[in-house]
């Protein structure tokens, strides 16, 4: 997955996670502080 597609899904807006890719493209979901 790249980074454009993680800002258009909506399934991933408006979570209370902070949101990254790695090094292998795979979405990261930590606990926003």
């Amino acid at each position: 997955m790249k980074w454009s597609e993680v800002l258009a899904d909506p399934t991933l807006q408006d979570l209370p996670y902070k949101i990254e890719l790695n090094e292998w493209e795979q979405i990261v979901m930590t606990p926003a502080s």
